[in-house]
């Protein structure tokens, strides 16, 4: 009933500095055989359902606009069929961090043709600017409709489009949802 998130794909952990708005200076041989083969292998062996890009940069481009990291090589070569998911502000970060993109429809527009499916914590690039857009035609409908198949495919697996699913766990039936500190400590972990 949950989904598995693999983050932050990839170059996270190795940027200068350590902070991770950083760029991530490897090489090509170091990022095949050093930083990628963990993510892969929860990919192909462990079934990860779901994978979040890094804000890091490799060579200059940022993973939220990679194409060829987030579709050429997670979905096309290892498989992955999963959504992919905004670090928090991510694809913002392509417009005021990375530079790439003038305005907030561009980021959006960028981070869907990269194969990212979901903006996290907010939809500052996902919301207006990418319905205006796709209306502008600046972005092809047809990647909203990929990145929202995605997205479907995964809900209806997980049974959150069923017309009994509840958000709350059975643990909780009878209680008052409404009173959250009489929820407090009510269920043994």
């Amino acid at each position: 009933g949950i989904v598995a998130t693999l983050k932050h794909f990839v170059g996270y952990s190795a940027s200068r500095a350590g902070r991770n708005l950083a760029p991530s200076s490897v090489g090509p041989r170091e990022r095949a055989d050093v930083l990628l083969p963990p993510f892969e292998m929860a990919v192909r062996e462990g079934g990860a359902r779901s994978v979040m890009h890094a804000y890091t940069d490799l060579d200059g481009i940022p993973a939220a606009a990679d194409e060829e990291l987030l579709t050429g090589l997670l979905r096309d070569t290892w498989g992955f069929d999963g959504t992919v998911v905004a670090d928090y502000f991510g694809i913002a970060f392509l417009k005021t961090l990375h530079g790439i993109a003038g305005d907030w429809a561009d980021a959006a527009g960028a981070a869907l043709r990269a194969g990212v499916d979901v903006e996290l914590p907010t939809v500052k690039t996902f919301g207006a600017p990418l319905v205006e857009a796709v209306t502008d035609g600046r972005v092809p409908e047809t990647l909203i409709d990929r990145a929202l198949r995605r997205v479907l495919t995964q809900k209806t697996a997980l049974g959150l489009l069923d017309a009994d699913w509840n958000p709350a766990p059975p643990a909780l039936d009878g209680a008052d949802l409404d009173d959250p500190h009489a929820l407090r400590g009510s269920i043994d972990l």
